[in-house]
C-alpha cells in the first residue's frame, strides 16, 4: 500500500511535470543537485531561473544509464535564485533524476519538510514574485539586468543579493565592490555600520554671518558631537557664503567644506544651480555610512544628534530622525493628502533632520524616474518626501522617529514668514505625494506608531545618571 501510495504521488508529479513543457518543479531540481554521481560523464547544463531546471539542447529522451549511490536519501536543500551556469551535467541530471524515480524518494522528501519551512519558502516565494514578477515592467528588467550581467567587463550580483531583500533591481552593483557597504546586507554578512556621520547642512536662505546665526550654531553643535567625520555644507543661496574666517573655529581633525555651485562636468540635472536636489548628491566627500541631512535653521543639540546616530546604527537601512509628518487618503477629494498635525502615528521623516545611509543619494540620483526629478526641480520643493517614497519602497519598511521634538527649525525674527510656513509650499507637497505615487504606481509609505526615547527618559532619577541630558530640557 505504502509503495502504491508513493507510485500514485510520483504519478502525479511527473505529469505536472510534462505539462510544464519539461521544466522539473524546483523540489525535484533540488533532490538532483544534492545528490551526487561520480560514474557519469561530465557536460555543461544550465540552470535556469528562480530555482527551476530547463531542458538543455543537448539533452536527450533516451535512457542513460549511471551507478547511482547507495546509502540514505538526499537532503532536499530548496534553491530559490538566480544562478548561472552549474557544474553539473544534462547526463548526470537525468541519470539522478531516474534514481529517484526508482526508489520514490521525492513524494517522502516533501512530506519530511517541516511546517516552518514551508513557511518560509512561501515567504519567498512572495518575495521572489514581487521583487521580479508581479508586473510586465519588473519581467522586462529582470530580464534586461540578467542579459547586462552577461556582458563582458559589467559587474553581476550573486545570490543573496537576488535573493534577499531589496533585490538585485534595487542594488546597483556600480555604488560599490562589496555588498558590506549596502545598507541591507551588513547584518547578513556579520558587519556593522561605521561609526561616523558625515553631515550634510543645506543652505538656501542666506543665513547670516553673524556669530549668533542658526547656521553658525548648528555647525558648532553638530561639531560637538564624538561621532561627525566631515560637515559639508551646500550653499544654494544667492549670496556668496562667508569668508572661512568667518566660519565657527572647529577641531583640526575636523573639516569643514562649503560647496556652492559644485563642478557639473557630467552636465548632471541635480547638480544644476540652485537645484534643492544637491543635497541628495553622492558628493565624493561622503565616505562614512551615514549621512545626517540638516536644513540651515535647524535647532537640534549634540545630544540629540549623537541619540540619533546611535538610534540608526540599530536601523541603517532606514531614515531616522525627528521631523514626523503623515499622508492619509482622502475620500473626499479621492487623493492622497499630507499634514503636519500631531497624530498617533507618522509615515514621513523629514531630512532637514535625519540620518540615512549614503547609498540612498546614489539611488535618488542614479535610478529615480526623470519624471520624478523634474517634479521637484520645477517646484524647488519635496525632495524630502521623494526620499521618503524611495526608501519606504526600497526596504518597505516606515522611518523611525526619535525623541518627543516637533518644532525643529527656528523661528524668523519679527514674526517674518518663514517659507516652510507658506501656503503655497503646503499645497505643493500636496501635489507632489499624488504625482510621487502616480509614477510609483502605487503609495510606498508605510505608518508607524513606534517612537524612541533614551532609556530613563523622563524617569524619575537624579539627572547625574542620564547620558543625553540636553534632550530631557527639549520642549515639545
Amino acid at each position: 500500500a505504502s509503495a502504491q501510495r508513493r507510485a500514485d504521488d510520483w504519478a502525479g508529479f511527473s505529469s505536472q511535470s510534462s505539462r510544464n513543457n519539461g521544466v522539473l518543479p524546483w523540489l525535484a531540481c533540488s533532490a538532483v543537485l544534492n545528490a551526487s554521481c561520480s560514474h557519469v560523464p561530465v557536460e555543461p547544463f544550465r540552470l535556469g531561473r528562480v530555482g527551476v531546471v530547463r531542458r538543455s539542447s543537448n539533452m536527450t529522451d533516451a535512457p542513460c544509464e549511471a551507478h547511482i549511490p547507495k546509502g540514505p536519501r538526499p537532503e532536499l536543500t530548496p534553491v530559490v535564485g538566480y544562478y548561472s551556469t552549474s557544474s553539473f551535467t544534462a547526463t548526470s541530471a537525468v541519470a539522478l533524476l531516474a534514481g529517484i524515480i526508482q526508489t520514490y524518494w521525492v513524494p517522502d522528501i516533501v512530506r519530511s519538510i517541516g511546517a516552518s519551512k514551508v513557511l518560509a519558502l512561501r515567504q519567498q516565494t512572495q518575495v521572489l514574485w514581487e521583487r521580479y514578477f508581479s508586473s510586465i515592467e519588473k519581467i522586462v528588467f529582470t530580464t534586461l539586468e540578467i542579459i547586462r550581467e552577461r556582458l563582458p567587463k559589467e559587474p553581476s550580483r550573486d545570490s543573496l543579493v537576488w535573493n534577499t531583500g531589496p533585490g538585485a533591481l534595487l542594488t546597483l552593483p556600480h555604488f560599490s565592490d562589496t555588498w558590506q557597504h549596502y545598507p541591507f546586507y551588513q547584518n547578513m554578512l556579520g558587519n556593522k555600520p561605521g561609526e561616523q556621520f558625515t553631515a550634510i547642512i543645506y543652505s538656501q536662505l542666506g543665513s547670516s554671518t553673524m556669530n549668533t546665526a542658526p547656521l553658525f550654531r548648528l555647525v558648532r553643535n553638530v561639531a560637538h558631537s564624538q561621532y561627525v567625520a566631515r560637515i559639508v555644507v551646500i550653499w544654494s543661496g544667492e549670496k556668496s557664503p562667508p569668508a572661512k574666517s568667518r566660519w565657527p573655529i572647529l577641531p583640526v581633525s575636523l573639516p569643514l567644506n562649503v560647496l556652492q555651485n559644485p563642478s557639473n562636468t557630467n552636465g548632471d540635472v541635480l547638480l544644476q544651480t540652485h537645484s534643492i536636489s544637491q543635497r541628495f548628491y553622492p558628493h565624493s566627500l561622503i565616505q562614512t555610512d551615514s549621512i545626517l541631512s540638516l536644513d540651515e535653521d535647524c535647532l537640534l543639540t549634540t545630544d540629540e544628534v549623537d541619540f540619533a546616530f546611535q538610534v540608526w546604527v540599530s536601523f541603517p537601512d532606514r531614515i531616522v530622525g525627528y521631523p514626523a509628518r503623515s499622508h492619509y487618503w482622502d475620500d473626499a477629494k479621492g487623493s492622497w493628502g499630507y499634514t503636519s498635525k500631531w497624530t498617533n502615528d507618522y509615515s514621513i521623516v523629514l531630512t532637514g533632520a535625519a540620518f540615512y545611509h549614503r547609498y540612498y543619494n546614489f539611488l535618488y540620483t542614479h535610478w529615480l524616474s526623470p519624471l520624478l526629478h523634474k517634479t521637484v526641480e520645477q517646484s524647488q520643493n519635496c525632495e524630502d518626501i521623494l526620499m521618503n517614497f524611495l526608501v519606504s519602497h526600497v526596504t518597505r519598511r516606515p522611518p523611525v522617529k526619535v525623541t518627543q521634538r516637533k518644532q525643529y527649525k527656528e523661528q524668523p525674527p519679527g514674526g517674518a514668514r518663514s517659507p516652510w510656513n507658506d501656503p503655497d509650499h503646503f499645497i505643493q507637497r500636496q501635489t507632489c505625494l499624488n504625482t510621487f505615487a502616480a509614477v510609483f504606481g502605487y503609495m510606498p509609505l508605510l505608518r508607524s506608531n513606534m517612537r524612541l526615547d533614551p532609556v530613563l527618559f523622563k524617569d524619575p532619577v537624579s539627572n547625574l545618571r542620564k547620558k543625553y541630558r540636553q534632550i530631557e530640557l527639549v520642549g515639545s
